[in-house]
């Protein structure tokens, strides 16, 4: 399908997930259902083989988890298959909390009412993102596509991430909260208490075999083996934090970004510096290696340091649109 950029307005989560389900028709997606369901919507929809699971909430718990806290939003997850028979949160191939029976997954959220814009992104190779403007200057996120570009050839691919663990929707002074700008797409999502960064939950996951977990999800960006933190049974990390010394996976076997979160303006030149996402998974043995990267979304702290929010950025022949946090490839 042809690379696509979208833009549109909501008078609600539930207008706004309608909005993404026509837009994604339009994309080559197939819709399975998409009605109402409780105080909001569901919807799902496939492509080649990959399904995608929507739920929008005026204010109801939608994934069942310890400590979950009710808000208004958008939850996310990818399958395998669709159960008309079944809620939106039991569909096949779904990432589990692991040893756990309930579904985990990421989440945006959202006002209640009026949500000022949003903008989708297709790369013209299936990658997926909507960037919402909640209100004037504050900006979340969420995203899912086919495959990551894989590093080596291994069992798997598809992706999603959305700016919070499925945990973590409704709770408050973290990034991605009602107040505050998302981080970058599968880094940490981090919560300041008193100069302390802590990390909450794991808010994007990839399909993959990993030794001898098979047949599901690495969660990202975290390390805990708490089953209601959204734990699937193979941590991820990316290396990206948003403050500097919070750690990102704390483990420093791999590559991280650890506090360049605020320099990603280079002093020569003036010019925003965007990095890759790079995507790792523990292994059993211990340590981590590298399975893929992202190459449509890039961490980036240019707005604020010399840039405007949404605003574009060329390199060669390549546009990108700058956001808090974040870069996304503006295609189309």
């Amino acid at each position: 399908m042809a690379a696509s950029y979208h833009t549109g307005t909501a008078a609600n989560p539930t207008d706004l997930l309608q909005g993404i389900v026509t837009w994604l028709i339009t994309q080559g997606w197939t819709q399975d259902m998409s009605q109402a369901d409780g105080d909001g919507w569901r919807a799902h929809l496939h492509k080649s083989g990959v399904y995608v699971n929507l739920r929008a909430t005026a204010n109801t718990v939608i994934f069942p988890s310890l400590g979950a806290v009710a808000a208004p939003g958008i939850g996310l997850y990818l399958g395998t298959g669709y159960d008309a028979g079944q809620a939106w949160n039991l569909q096949p191939g779904r990432p589990q909390g692991y040893g756990q029976s309930y579904t985990v997954g990421s989440f945006m959220r959202l006002p209640s009412g009026a949500i000022l814009g949003w903008r989708g992104f297709d790369d013209g190779a299936d990658n997926i993102v909507v960037v919402v403007e909640r209100t004037g200057g504050i900006f979340t996120h969420l995203g899912f596509g086919l495959s990551v570009e894989k590093v080596g050839t291994w069992t798997g691919g598809p992706y999603f991430f959305a700016a919070l663990g499925a945990r973590y929707g409704g709770w408050d002074g973290m990034a991605g909260d009602a107040a505050s700008n998302a981080a970058c797409p599968f880094g940490v999502v981090q919560r300041e208490d008193y100069g302390i960064y802590s990390s909450y939950g794991y808010a994007g996951y990839v399909r993959a075999d990993v030794d001898s977990h098979t047949g599901g999800w690495v969660g990202f960006s975290n390390d805990t083996a708490s089953a209601q933190e959204g734990y699937p049974g193979v941590a991820g990390g990316s290396g990206i934090d948003l403050f500097p010394g919070a750690g990102g996976s704390y483990d420093w076997s791999f590559p991280t970004y650890t506090g360049l979160s605020s320099v990603l303006v280079s002093d020569m030149n003036e010019q925003a510096v965007l990095l890759p996402v790079h995507l790792y998974a523990k292994r059993d043995s211990g340590g981590y290696s590298l399975i893929g990267s992202l190459r449509h979304v890039y961490d980036c702290g240019a707005v604020g340091h010399g840039f405007l929010a949404a605003a574009t950025y060329t390199i060669g022949p390549k546009t990108f649109m700058l956001f808090p946090h974040f870069a996304v490839l503006k295609a189309a």
